[in-house]
């Protein structure tokens, strides 16, 4: 972030000037209506990106070989097509039916306990969707 004071400078309490500069030059203006803030996106230095491809390389390699486990991904659940079919949220005991990476799985009880399941049979991870 950095702070732009206006040219020429913005009398004190003058909202409207302020908001006519600050459309003007794409930012906003500070509560008191004395300064113009316009927020930029940091910039990473090309040192500092080059270290960070090479880091991510060498453990890239390091998950190829073997000599580093790679962490496991997070599962999603996705419950829009069972609120579509039923009308509220799924809850409760019962036979659930994921569908996850083109297939679909089933288990029998409550609900957190086949999330607990679906996750242990699949660590890579995935967008879990709860069939009706």
């Amino acid at each position: 972030m950095y702070t732009v004071n206006a040219n020429p400078p913005i009398k004190e309490n003058d909202y409207f000037t302020a908001i006519r500069i600050a459309q003007r030059e794409n930012a906003t203006i500070t509560e008191d209506a004395t300064q113009i803030v316009r927020w930029e996106p940091a910039e990473i230095s090309p040192a500092r990106m080059k270290a960070y491809l090479e880091k991510k390389a060498a453990y890239d390699a390091a998950v190829r070989c073997g000599l580093v486990e790679e962490k496991p991904k997070k599962v999603t659940f996705n419950s829009d097509r069972y609120v579509e079919s039923h009308g509220k949220n799924p809850r409760g005991r019962g036979g659930w039916i994921f569908s996850i990476d083109g297939e679909e799985v089933n288990y029998n009880g409550t609900l957190t306990e086949a999330k607990k399941a679906l996750r242990a049979d699949h660590p890579r991870g995935g967008i879990a969707h709860i069939l009706p």
